[in-house]
């Protein structure tokens, strides 16, 4: 189970790339808190209108980010093990249904000087991988003792299905933890004069939304 660093890295520049897009000029009051919800929505649930309405991005390519999102997910989750077509199709859905289950709420934008922004996002920590691969492990370790003929790879291949299984429990029935606020600043880049979020603070958040830095 290769859950790092390098996931929480990924998202937030993955994130921040697709929201530094154009949003002034527009002779429209920006509406700062609309933009978080809606990079936020489109970015764990595959939500795309408020995003697509607040920056110069289709909903195709807004698909076609979510998408790798998932994909480098699955990467990061399984890291050099083979998978199936058929495997990396459940993991990408098993993915996406725990993105979808990311609890936060974003509040009333507050502004700044130099047309800045501070909106504030309240999260509940899904509790989703800490003890998963010891739990996964306990498993096929039991399954491995029945059948000690099994290979090498016939072992991965069970330990990716029964990993898939442990986190699907999980999402029957989410947990999450007590309510932490964090504060998400915007401001104007003065080269390109586009909106774009503090990438610490994108880091920050993500880092909220689940228990991975807890995962054993």
């Amino acid at each position: 189970m290769k859950r790092n660093k390098m996931r929480h890295f990924l998202v937030p520049i993955l994130l921040v790339a697709a929201m530094v897009v154009s949003v002034t000029g527009c002779g429209e009051k920006f509406d700062a808190s609309r933009y978080v919800k809606g990079c936020l929505d489109a970015s764990t649930k595959g939500v795309f209108e408020d995003y697509v309405a607040m920056t110069n991005t289709t909903e195709e390519q807004a698909k076609k980010e979510y998408e790798e999102r998932m994909n480098s997910e699955v990467e990061a989750m399984t890291g050099s093990i083979s998978m199936s077509e058929e495997m990396q199709e459940k993991y990408r859905t098993l993915y996406k249904d725990i993105y979808s289950k990311y609890k936060y709420e974003v509040g009333e934008a507050k502004e700044g000087e130099n047309d800045s922004f501070t909106v504030p996002v309240k999260t509940y920590r899904l509790k989703i991988f800490e003890k998963t691969m010891e739990e996964t492990q306990t498993k096929v370790e039991e399954e491995v003792k029945k059948n000690k003929s099994a290979s090498t790879e016939e072992t991965m291949q069970l330990y990716l299905e029964t990993l898939a299984n442990v986190l699907t429990e999980k999402l029957q029935n989410p947990e999450y933890g007590e309510e932490e606020t964090i504060e998400v600043n915007l401001s104007v880049n003065s080269s390109s004069n586009e909106y774009e979020m503090s990438s610490a603070d994108v880091t920050k958040l993500f880092a909220a939304l689940d228990d991975v830095g807890q995962a054993q």
